[in-house]
């Protein structure tokens, strides 16, 4: 999750986008589309309700206070992934309690697959920032995407499907930033969208679906695509604004915000249709807000903040609803970082603690 910048969502959108085996690779590109994007969702975001009327009781959480130390992801059976503060390489905290792995390096951005016992992630040295996958092996990745070319040393693995498939983003002197997916046999392809100058992958689900983040050189705006399992590009775009986005479900619903006349407001996309999602209030003079993460249940959990006072806070949007995190839990948060299907949220609080927020 890309701290430093994708812990901050509305950050991460602007600086970050976002969102195997050693030897030469086998190289192909995956062209989404010969005239551009396919589909195309556009159109002003609309206010309200994502689709679930229930009414919204106010969530209550049980706050668990984990170690100091960075947050960088939780799956859907409750595993964690962090970073400690003091201690040498990244832990992995199994949800049964008992069981801990050690990686046998740091990470900077790290997500969770396989129940817990695949990791993917970027550890950062002296060279630059090396993509690696964990399975009980620590891999490099840089060989596989750098290979014979000219390569930066900076290399982002940002999440693995279900499937194995590893997608993330790499820089190179000739493309500078662009999205590649790695396949379980080692097949790196690089994802292209004709008229696109930079492209940046922010999330995948287990299912495949990659949300990408791309900049179009007959566009203004910044806009998000879905590349779906088949390979379809849709577009998720607003009239005179940016849409930036950092999370997809498994039901292939997007949260992230837009930003126009410089306000940025969280949003929910599903079935092409964008529904802004408001705001919680004026707590800080509050201009900037950016859903972070989308559970399957479309929850909500993102960051709000002013840029020109120091403090942010936090929100969870639940059937129809937008409440305060930091008020409704009891703490000040730093960020929050992923909410699962269980309700479970990870943060990090303004202590430097990481935390996990339980649903009772």
């Amino acid at each position: 999750m890309r701290l430093d910048a994708r812990h901050v969502a509305f950050v991460l959108a602007v600086v970050a986008f976002g969102c195997g085996s050693r030897g030469q690779p086998s190289t192909s590109t995956a062209n989404t589309s010969a005239a551009g994007l396919c589909c195309e969702s556009t159109g002003a975001a609309v206010p309200g309700s994502s689709g679930n009327t229930r009414p919204a009781a106010t969530p209550a959480y049980d706050i668990t206070r984990l170690m100091y130390g960075v947050p960088l992801d939780l799956d859907e059976e409750g595993n964690i992934l962090l970073q400690p503060a003091s201690d040498r390489g990244a832990i992995l905290l199994h949800a049964d309690g008992v069981r801990v792995d050690r990686l046998p390096h740091d990470l900077t951005i790290g997500r969770l697959s396989g129940g817990g016992e695949v990791a993917v992630g970027s550890t950062s040295d002296s060279a630059g920032i090396t993509a690696v996958l964990f399975d009980g092996v620590w891999t490099d990745l840089n060989t596989l995407l750098c290979g014979s070319s000219e390569c930066w040393a900076n290399n982002e693995a940002i999440g693995i499907d279900a499937g194995g498939r590893i997608v993330g983003n790499r820089y190179s002197l000739s493309t500078r930033l662009s999205a590649y997916t790695i396949s379980p046999n080692g097949i790196v392809s690089t994802l292209v969208f004709p008229g696109a100058t930079s492209t940046g992958v922010c999330d995948v689900n287990s299912r495949g679906e990659i949300l990408v983040h791309a900049v179009f050189s007959n566009s203004a705006y910044e806009r998000a695509v879905i590349v779906s399992t088949s390979g379809e590009p849709i577009g998720i775009t607003i009239p005179n604004g940016h849409v930036w986005a950092n999370s997809i479900n498994e039901r292939s619903h997007v949260a992230g915000c837009t930003q126009a006349a410089g306000v940025s407001h969280p949003f929910i996309w599903a079935e092409g249709k964008l529904t802004d999602l408001g705001s919680i209030g004026p707590r800080y003079g509050e201009k900037f807000s950016c859903g972070v993460s989308i559970s399957d249940e479309d929850v909500v959990v993102g960051d709000s903040s002013a840029p020109t006072i120091r403090g942010s806070t936090h929100f969870v949007y639940a059937n129809g609803t937008m409440f305060d995190l930091d008020a409704i839990s009891g703490i000040e948060l730093d960020y929050v970082v992923r909410i699962n299907a269980k309700g479970q949220i990870l943060a990090r609080d303004s202590f430097g603690y990481v935390v996990l927020l339980k649903p009772r």
